[in-house]
């Protein structure tokens, strides 16, 4: 996973999903997607 800090935004690259969020209201959806993810991630070690 790689998050691109951006100004006013963040892009969060996750390997075989893609979405983009552009709305405020979207970014604690965003965020709670990267955890999952990261989770997942720590899980398969």
């Amino acid at each position: 996973m790689y998050i691109y800090p951006q100004q006013d935004y963040f892009l969060a690259l996750v390997p075989g999903t893609s979405f983009e969020v552009r709305n405020k209201e979207k970014v604690d959806e965003v965020m709670l997607a990267v955890e999952l993810r990261k989770e997942a991630l720590q899980a398969k070690k």
